[in-house]
């Protein structure tokens, strides 16, 4: 779907049956006053027992909110404690609400590998983003304090996956939603 915006803009996108998903081109945190934001991550954790977070959205979120790496190692550790099968076939997805008022939704985005420190150096795995995506869509979508949901294109970045493969099961699953944007991140150059 090839889209002219500025930084900053949302509108909408209309499938051919006329439901409504919003697209903002911009920072997705300048939504976190009524979106619940959902950030990337692995499910590896360090030898100390917290989450990788090192790139992108994860380590925006780890800078903010210092107690996040310790959280989603712990949960993590529990999911991976269950086996590899288990946390790569029923992701953990994860949802907070942090001191701010801003809520967050943590979407793996990278399959468990042994060692568990050494997910993060692992490609995207479309299979596992669209099990998350599913879960999140299943069990978050309406039920975050937030009336909307930020969803970026998980898996792009330091996951190497294409762009148009991840934007196409975005649309798939949320194009219908009303409570979902999706954020095509503008890439600033220093």
């Amino acid at each position: 779907m090839a889209l002219a915006a500025s930084e900053g803009e949302t509108y909408t996108a209309q499938d051919w049956r006329d439901k409504l998903m919003e697209i903002h081109k911009g920072n997705i945190w300048s939504l976190r006053k009524d979106h619940a934001i959902v950030i990337p991550t692995n499910m590896g954790w360090k030898k100390d027992g917290t989450n990788v977070m090192g790139r992108g959205l994860a380590k925006q979120a780890a800078e903010r909110y210092r107690g996040l790496p310790k959280l989603l190692g712990k949960e993590y550790g529990i999911a991976g404690a269950f086996g590899l099968m288990k946390a790569n076939n029923d992701p953990p997805v994860v949802r907070t609400q942090e001191p701010d008022g801003v809520e967050l939704i943590f979407v793996p985005s990278k399959k468990l590998v042994i060692p568990a420190y050494l997910s993060w150096k692992e490609k995207a795995d479309l299979a596992l983003i669209r099990k998350s995506l599913e879960k999140l869509k299943r069990i978050h979508l309406g039920r975050t304090r937030k009336p909307k949901i930020a969803i970026p294109l998980i898996g792009t970045g330091n996951g190497q996956l294409p762009k148009s493969l991840v934007d196409d099961l975005i649309h798939e699953l949320f194009v219908k939603e009303e409570k979902v944007t999706l954020v095509y991140r503008l890439v600033v150059r220093r």
